[in-house]
């Protein structure tokens, strides 16, 4: 099985995309606590994602 690569998958504008799409879901949903919930997962992930591919490049 290979193993991770360094190659990113995604870009910057691909990643910003999914978080708003994601808070448009959330800011949809009819659960207020589901929402927030969701929200902050969502933009943890984003962090992560964004610092992950800026670390690689150093």
């Amino acid at each position: 099985m290979p193993g991770p690569t360094n190659e990113n998958l995604y870009t910057d504008r691909d990643l910003d995309e999914a978080l708003d799409a994601a808070r448009d879901q959330a800011d949809a949903a009819p659960d207020e606590a589901f929402s927030a919930g969701w929200i902050e997962g969502v933009e943890f992930f984003h962090r992560y994602l964004t610092e992950r591919k800026r670390l690689e490049h150093e």
